[in-house]
């Protein structure tokens, strides 16, 4: 949504205010000419310094009397202007542009520092005609920039930009029931046993499912399909069967082009040679889509098409190109078995995810996937922020339904248990409260994970984080949030509907330990921690951290 004060952040929006000679000769001679004032250009860099660009002032413009001109004859151009993003702020960009003859641009929101994050991006296909184009995102707060980048060849024109930003909506809880489905899990290997039942798991994603020995247990397209009309499906059946025998439902993800498939067979990808590009022919998606929901039908119900399209790990092939294929899935899934559900592709990216839907990608789903990833932010983000916009573009594109987390967790070093318990349990209650209907942890047997529920190497003992997943999913199985507010001290407060309708209460605070006067009115009789253990209160005071307590009448 654009603001009243959209041209406030932007210096020299219009491009009146002037321009001025930039000189990389050192180390990029060949980019040169007129930038203008308050922008920069940022095209000089390893692996860019063959890059031939020309900036001029021209009087060709959508309004005023100037316009940057800018025109690519080799690599890559990044022009932009620097923009200190604020906490709790939905940004949304303008911009008038043209170019020559047909070429694509792409606008970005991203983090200025490595890892370099995109916050929103859109691939624009430019004409002759000056046309005004909009870009939304949610940045983490700290610098960060808007840019305009292509290494397509051409001149393009670029005038009157603005840019604002607009507080993120409120989030109205979501008082439905929650269901067991609600608790996911990815479980890499089908050689080792079903994670504890006290964990509730209603639900596996199969996504790296290639276990501990691959490629034996690799449950994959790339693995399944070794040739044309050529499958191999012994270690899908026992995923499939096992999750089946657990009461599990499955999601799937169809993803993973064989190398004999691939467009481009041997481009990198971690996987394998050419399993992040796009199949050479449509055939070969059709019939591997049609041979897999076939032998499934009526055991596998959910089917992702994609997982995280917006890195190049995974692919490479063009968000257009993306679309078509979750047409051509959808149409087959749905003439196998009408009750077969379509969960988009699923990206960490906002400007990913609004790029799809774009492409018209939401006509041809049932569900919505996005992986919440939270970098170095707390849970609370996600309430306050994060899945509020991501809602807030599927709103703007006319998108009204369900929403799913298919992969979360925190990749990297271990956190500390008392850390990682808080992280976990409020990351599972607040993307509930938000409006998410499934939240997948990734993984049960990911030892490398900062957040692990059991050990290496037979992860059959839980641990204390693995306890309190239990111990969250039997507080929430079957209750209602009525609920959620923050007091003055970033105390929260989630108010329970429990499944015989007495009312219980979640408290905890993010920040610091509190001694918490609970209130008369709660009639509250006993205290549950995430350890499972339970407490009879004798007094209205209780201790308060960043880890989860249960507050119960009965």
């Amino acid at each position: 949504p654009e603001t009243a004060d959209l041209n406030t952040i932007l210096g020299n929006a219009d491009f009146e205010t002037g321009f001025e000679l930039i000189d990389k000769a050192s180390e990029c001679p060949k980019i040169r000419g007129e930038v203008a004032f308050e922008w920069f250009d940022n095209s000089c860099w390893e692996g860019n310094y063959e890059a031939d660009i020309e900036f001029a002032k021209t009087t060709d413009a959508h309004s005023g009397e100037f316009a940057q001109r800018v025109e690519i004859k080799n690599k890559l151009v990044n022009i932009g202007q620097t923009v200190n993003f604020k906490s709790g702020q939905i940004y949304s960009v303008s911009i008038w542009l043209k170019a020559d003859s047909a070429m694509n641009v792409t606008l970005l929101l991203r983090k200025a520092g490595y890892p370099y994050s995109y916050y929103a991006q859109k691939t624009l296909s430019l004409n002759n005609t000056w046309t005004k184009y909009n870009l939304s995102g949610l940045p983490l707060p700290g610098e960060g920039f808007f840019m305009i980048t292509s290494e397509d060849k051409g001149v393009f024109y670029m005038d009157d930009a603005a840019l604002g930003s607009s507080l993120i909506p409120s989030t109205p809880i979501t008082s439905s029931t929650i269901p067991k489905s609600y608790f996911g899990l990815h479980i890499h290997s089908s050689d080792i046993s079903w994670p504890d039942k006290s964990l509730n798991i209603g639900t596996v994603r199969l996504w790296d499912a290639s276990g501990n020995k691959p490629p034996s247990d690799d449950a994959q397209w790339a693995a399944i399909n070794t040739a044309e009309g050529v499958y191999d499906w012994t270690s899908l059946d026992k995923h499939v069967n096992r999750a089946i025998a657990n009461g599990a439902e499955i999601v799937f993800n169809l993803a993973r082009t064989p190398q004999w498939a691939s467009a481009r067979p041997d481009e990198y990808s971690p996987y394998g040679s050419g399993q992040a590009a796009e199949p050479a022919n449509d055939k070969y998606w059709q019939d591997w889509v049609r041979a897999v929901a076939s032998r499934y039908k009526g055991k596998i119900k959910y089917w992702e098409i994609w997982n995280e399209p917006n890195y190049d790990w995974f692919w490479t092939g063009s968000t257009e190109k993306l679309v078509d294929l979750t047409k051509q899935a959808r149409d087959i899934l749905k003439s196998i078995d009408a009750d077969n559900k379509i969960i988009s592709p699923s990206p960490y990216d906002m400007g990913y995810l609004a790029e799809f839907l774009e492409y018209g990608g939401g006509d041809y789903v049932d569900i919505i996937s996005y992986h919440f990833y939270l970098d170095d932010q707390a849970p609370e983000f996600l309430y306050n922020s994060y899945v509020p916009t991501v809602k807030s573009i599927l709103a703007n594109y006319g998108q009204n339904k369900p929403l799913w987390d298919t992969e979360n967790g925190w990749p990297g070093q271990q956190l500390a248990t008392n850390k990682a318990i808080g992280y976990l349990a409020r990351a599972y209650l607040l993307e509930w409260a938000a409006g998410v209907g499934r939240f997948y942890f990734y993984a049960w047997d990911e030892n490398n994970d900062s957040v692990i529920l059991a050990d290496y190497p037979d992860y059959s003992e839980l641990n204390p984080v693995g306890i309190a997943y239990a111990e969250l999913s039997d507080w929430l199985i079957g209750s209602k949030m009525l609920n959620i507010e923050t007091k003055a001290d970033d105390t929260w407060i989630i108010e329970l509907q429990q499944a015989d309708n007495s009312k219980a209460y979640i408290v905890w605070n993010p920040k610091k330990q509190i001694n918490y006067d609970i209130p008369s009115s709660w009639q509250i009789a006993k205290m549950r921690d995430l350890s499972g253990q339970e407490t009879s209160l004798t007094s209205s005071g209780v201790v308060v951290d960043n880890k989860p307590i249960l507050l119960e009448a009965r």
